[in-house]
């Protein structure tokens, strides 16, 4: 099971530098450390003008399983997200996400242009205040190497595009399938021993979610 990203201290700083003029009050602090599904992450959404930074849940709750995620390129074909998807698209600020490989060893991956990576996600109302999954498309090269799969990036300047025009979020993502490299940095987190001594450590809140990858 693997699903997770991580915050760095000066996450929320990036976040208001690289949006400024797209954001609508202040970042909140973010705590450092991974993120996992059942937990609550900063989702940046639709405001009343602009982008609006608010705490919701990672994982739509189905039955007590959690789906963490959703495929790009069928999301609108869903019933369960369709309509998440036309109204409410988010971003997911991340300071770099992992993915494993088949022999679980644990993978890094970040932008060394940029210090915040928005995932996009969508999000729902529930009785938690929100709750959100992430999407995801077939992996270029940066990732394939490591798994056929990753997320949606959304580049820092199309943020408001990406939460408010959906013409433009399903441009963005035709426009993914075609990408052949997003530059990103993957480096080894630790060994695939270790990671299964460390158990992987289940963080859901006694909830089950799919046994498939993060970024499947």
């Amino acid at each position: 099971m693997c699903g997770r990203y991580y915050v760095a201290d000066d996450t929320s700083a990036q976040i208001e530098n690289l949006l400024a003029g797209q954001l609508e009050g202040t970042v909140p602090s973010l705590k450092k450390g991974d993120v996992f599904p059942s937990q609550s992450a900063l989702t940046l959404a639709g405001g009343s003008r602009h982008i609006l930074a608010l705490p919701r849940c990672w994982g739509f709750e189905i039955h007590g399983r959690l789906l963490i995620n959703a495929r790009s390129e069928t999301v609108e074909e869903r019933p369960l997200y369709r309509k998440a998807f036309e109204q409410g698209r988010c971003l997911l600020p991340a300071a770099s996400f992992y993915e494993w490989t088949k022999d679980r060893r644990q993978m890094r991956f970040w932008d060394d242009d940029c210090p915040v990576l928005f995932l996009g996600g969508i999000w729902r109302p529930s009785g938690k205040g929100g709750e959100f999954v992430i999407l995801t498309r077939p992996a270029d090269s940066s990732v394939s190497p490591v798994h056929d799969r990753m997320p949606v990036i959304v580049p820092e300047k199309r943020a408001e595009e990406w939460v408010f025009e959906t013409d433009f979020a399903r441009a963005l993502i035709r426009q993914l399938l075609d990408t052949e490299s997003s530059g990103l940095v993957c480096q080894a987190v630790r060994s695939g021993s270790d990671e299964r001594k460390n158990g992987n450590a289940d963080n859901s809140g006694g909830h089950a979610y799919e046994q498939t990858s993060l970024f499947d």
